[in-house]
């Protein structure tokens, strides 16, 4: 990750002048109404120069600059450097080394850590200050305060209120639509039931119009059995006097013939 001199791209031995210039110049190379897509490096200049341009802020980030860049281990009071002579150390002397080292290096993070704090403290009314200043500056640059940018603004407004009324109507359009859609499936719900009610009624009618032809058809088959077969017993009757009346004359011309013969 870049240091904040080389976000701004002065060395660390740069005056307040230069680092003023070089965020001028760089907050216009990088400022988003002018270079879309470049926000997030805007927003590494403005960090950059509030540190770089406060003192008490610019020492403490120095300080930090040079415990990253200081060794890792320094001579002990052995007289032994960590690099070139750990291994003439025994076991005892290595341990000792280690304690004393993690120790020290303890104590140095907790002073820069309650240096970081108190310059934090100290400096909060003006890092606030700045950041108006900053946000200022960044309108200024934008044209935000132009009569142009007004008339933009008051016309953006607009068009989102004219689009938010419009998308109000489109749903209010639309639960009309949905009522409309639900009453007709009601009329239609409702239709199909009487049609069924209706269907049901008329087969219930069918079958007792069907039951009652059956049991009228029944009866006069009844009626057709009863009267065939009185016809047929008058017919049998008949039938048995002309079987007999034939009889009888054929005796009697029997009878004749003998007499004759």
């Amino acid at each position: 990750m870049p240091t904040h001199y080389e976000v701004l791209g002065i060395r660390r031995t740069a005056t307040k002048e230069e680092i003023k210039k070089a965020y001028k110049q760089k907050a216009l190379e990088s400022h988003p109404d002018k270079n879309p897509g470049r926000e997030h490096i805007f927003k590494q200049v403005t960090e950059s120069y509030s540190i770089l341009s406060d003192e008490s802020k610019r020492s403490g980030y120095d300080m930090e600059l040079d415990a990253k860049m200081a060794p890792k281990y320094t001579t002990s009071k052995y007289g032994y450097s960590a690099s070139n002579h750990r291994s003439t150390m025994n076991s005892a002397q290595r341990e000792q080394f280690k304690r004393e080292e993690k120790s020290m290096m303890d104590k140095i993070f907790e002073q820069d850590k309650h240096f970081m704090q108190r310059v934090r403290e100290e400096n909060k009314g003006e890092r606030e200050q700045f950041q108006t200043w900053v946000k200022n500056q960044a309108r200024v640059f934008s044209g935000e305060d132009s009569e142009e940018n007004r008339r933009r603004k008051e016309e953006r407004e607009r068009q989102e209120h004219q689009e938010k009324a419009d998308q109000e109507a489109r749903r209010r359009r639309l639960r009309e639509i949905e009522e409309e859609l639900h009453q007709q499936k009601e009329v239609e719900r409702q239709r199909r039931a009487r049609e069924k009610q209706l269907e049901r009624e008329n087969e219930k009618n069918y079958e007792t119009q069907r039951d009652s032809t059956l049991l009228q058809l029944q009866s006069e088959h009844e009626d057709f059995l009863i009267r065939r077969k009185e016809i047929e017993e008058k017919w049998e009757v008949k039938r048995a006097r002309q079987r007999e009346k034939h009889l009888q004359l054929f005796k009697t011309e029997m009878e004749k013939f003998r007499t004759r013969a």
